[in-house]
């Protein structure tokens, strides 16, 4: 990855090369012992499981970096960040195919990915990720639109610290959801601060829509006496439908 990021045979794994890389993993699993930036446009091919041994994340961009960060049947899981416990990506796009996010935790925002470029999920599935506050698998937030499709999740919550919304999702951007179901999440919100949304909170200062077709929501739900939307809590200024 950092050859990739380089242009150059930086590590004598793999050759060096220009444009976009592709990397084909043959090994069962890797443990991380800290979070690789990524600041070029990659391809990362399984089945391979990455760990990050419940001490790390795994994958960071910059604020200012463009980087895409491409997995197709990869799992993800163990990680741990203050955001994004898989993967904070400050700048650049996550693009994911049939690849699995579980046990990844954040203490702040986003239990599986942290992000405010454009994300796209395809036949994902993301269980029992936890964030202390708001995004128990996902936080996307910013003015890049977001694709899911054919993902599922369960099991993901927030509230582990301070208490949060959006027991899977937490969304201030475009977002579009088809095929999906959210089975299970949990949404612990603060007595004091409110919210919800068991499994999906949106809310937008800009307006943003949600979209959401043909999709499954049970057993999602909000503890704490001013929570709100067991499935789907979304504020007045942000379109949902």
């Amino acid at each position: 990855i950092q050859n990739a990021n380089d242009n150059a045979a930086t590590y004598n794994d793999c050759p060096a090369g220009s444009g976009a890389d592709t990397i084909t993993f043959s090994v069962a699993s890797i443990t991380f012992t800290g979070s690789i930036s990524v600041i070029s446009d990659i391809q990362l091919n399984g089945p391979v499981i990455f760990s990050g041994g419940n001490v790390t994340n795994m994958f960071v961009s910059a604020s200012s970096g463009n980087g895409i960060l491409r997995l197709n049947q990869l799992t993800l899981k163990n990680g741990n960040n203050t955001s994004g416990g898989a993967i904070l990506m400050n700048g650049g796009a996550v693009v994911c195919t049939t690849s699995r996010f579980e046990d990844n935790v954040a203490s702040f925002v986003g239990g599986a990915i942290n992000g405010n470029g454009p994300l796209d999920l395809n036949g994902c599935f993301f269980e029992r990720n936890t964030a202390g506050d708001d995004g128990g698998a996902i936080y996307h937030n910013g003015a890049d639109p977001a694709t899911i499709i054919g993902t599922i999740f369960r099991d993901n919550a927030t509230g582990s610290g301070n208490g949060g919304s959006g027991g899977a999702i937490y969304n201030t951007a475009p977002m579009t959801i088809t095929g999906s179901v959210f089975d299970g999440n949990t949404a612990n919100v603060k007595t004091n601060m409110g919210i919800g949304g068991g499994a999906i909170f949106h809310g937008s200062a800009t307006n943003e829509g949600m979209v959401i077709t043909a999709s499954a929501f049970g057993g999602n739900q909000v503890n704490g006496a001013d929570g709100r939307g067991g499935a789907v809590f979304s504020n007045g200024s942000s379109p949902l439908s």
